[in-house]
């Protein structure tokens, strides 16, 4: 039985872009564990608006419209939610939009564990209220759940430091 892959060339915090030689990037949806933390490797789309990402912001798997379901199994995430309903994970690396292809980026999402996000939450959560995508379109930001149609992706641990311990699919 492998106990999967356990050498990764790209450091958490770097993006790898379009042309950058293919032995110096992981593979789209690669898992890796480090400590208490668990990330994945995704690609970054801004989305409709088209939005930047910064380090520390919620994204979510990007939604195809023409279909209507998600990108997970392409690893596409994105900061803007109204083209995105199901929370990835949170960015490690400030990555830009890229409408030229040749410009594509990649790079980690923190998918488990504990992250301090780079905005404070909307809806004041309090210590211990479920976690989901934010309300506003494309400002990264997570929530109180407080709707049955919202989508937990984690726990507010300290909501006063912006604290949230992960749990978003794989």
């Amino acid at each position: 039985m492998s106990a999967g892959k356990v050498l990764f060339v790209t450091a958490l915090d770097s993006v790898k872009k379009a042309g950058d030689p293919q032995p110096s990037k992981d593979v789209l949806g690669d898992v890796r564990m480090e400590g208490n933390n668990v990330y994945k490797y995704v690609q970054y789309d801004g989305g409709a608006a088209p939005i930047d990402g910064q380090a520390g912001d919620c994204v979510a798997y990007l939604l195809n419209v023409s279909t209507s379901t998600t990108e997970y199994d392409t690893h596409t995430v994105t900061a803007d939610f109204t083209n995105g309903q199901v929370a990835a994970g949170v960015l490690q690396a400030d990555m830009a939009d890229q409408t030229d292809a040749t410009k594509v980026q990649w790079g980690w999402i923190k998918i488990k564990g504990l992250q301090v996000l780079r905005q404070t939450p909307e809806d004041s959560p309090a210590d211990g209220d479920g976690a989901s995508l934010g309300s506003a379109s494309g400002d990264g930001k997570m929530k109180k759940m407080d709707a049955a149609t919202d989508v937990k992706c984690g726990v507010f641990v300290d909501a006063s430091t912006k604290e949230v311990l992960l749990d978003c699919p794989f």
